[in-house]
């Protein structure tokens, strides 16, 4: 008797055929499943790193940690279109000087910064609101540390602009030295009277070049002599300068410059000069090497 389509013996094997195909896709579909559980931890890591950053720097929203977590947004929450469009709604304030000219301004901002962050918690599956995402605990002291860098971060960056348009010396003799290697360097100086400024020079293969907030340009050389550094230089002052230490120019003036100083002299300790008679207090820092 001819076997029927659904016959015992043809039902086996097809019963076969697809344990077959089973055992052979197996291995791969457990691949693809363990592959898609892989990515998306790491997916849900890269945002819970982004969040985390916000979170932790948001009393401070203009740190590095902030800009970086910020800049990768729009990566890593892709496929949700809340969080994005929050975020070009911040980014077009950020990047406006009006939003940082006033109170408005300041306010429209960490509205913003806030629904930003809030959705981005609901993404990531935490019942938190605004108002929990707005409690921030910033002491004191680290207002004043953050003062602090603020600062100094303007007072390099005014140096690296003082340094820009004063240059090295051009056409000097370069004289060789075995002092230090060329950098650029920065300069705070205060006098006993309680005046201050700061600039920056360059030193380096003998040579000597630089100016300060006052307007005042520095050329001269340099030799070693032990473990000091001669200086021999002259002073331009603009008409109409005033130095820390008093001096006013009525025209302008130059002045010589001649002192010593230890090979180790931006190490942080500060140095008494004489500047026309009068003394003047300088610490120089390393800015970078050239």
């Amino acid at each position: 008797m001819e076997s029927g389509p659904f016959s015992p013996f043809r039902l086996s094997d097809l019963i076969a055929f697809i344990a077959v195909i089973v055992a052979l896709l197996s291995p791969f579909v457990a691949w693809w499943l363990t592959r898609r559980s892989q990515l998306n931890d790491q997916k849900r890591q890269t945002r819970q790193s982004i969040f985390s950053a916000l979170m932790e720097n948001r009393h401070m929203v203009e740190s590095k940690e902030t800009v970086r977590a910020l800049n990768l947004i729009d990566v890593a929450f892709h496929d949700h279109q809340r969080v994005r469009y929050l975020w070009r709604e911040y980014h077009s304030m950020i990047t406006k000087p009006a939003f940082f000219e006033n109170l408005i301004g300041l306010e429209l901002r960490n509205q913003k910064l806030l629904e930003l962050q809030t959705e981005m918690a609901r993404v990531l599956g935490y019942n938190i609101d605004q108002f929990d995402v707005e409690r921030i605990y910033a002491p004191n002291w680290l207002d004043e540390e953050q003062a602090i860098a603020r600062h100094d971060r303007a007072t390099r960056a005014a140096a690296m602009r003082a340094s820009r348009e004063t240059g090295a010396p051009q056409n000097l003799p370069k004289a060789q030295s075995s002092g230090p290697n060329p950098a650029l360097y920065l300069m705070q100086y205060s006098a006993p009277q309680g005046s201050s400024g700061f600039g920056s020079i360059y030193l380096g293969n003998g040579v000597l070049g630089g100016g300060d907030a006052a307007g005042v340009r520095y050329e001269g050389t340099y030799h070693v002599i032990g473990d000091r550094l001669v200086i021999s230089a002259t002073m331009y002052v603009p008409a109409g300068g005033e130095l820390a230490t008093g001096f006013k120019a009525e025209e302008s003036t130059s002045l010589p410059l001649n002192i010593e100083l230890p090979l180790s002299f931006a190490s942080g300790q500060e140095h008494t000069l004489t500047i026309g008679d009068q003394p003047l207090n300088i610490r120089f820092e390393k800015i970078k090497d050239l």
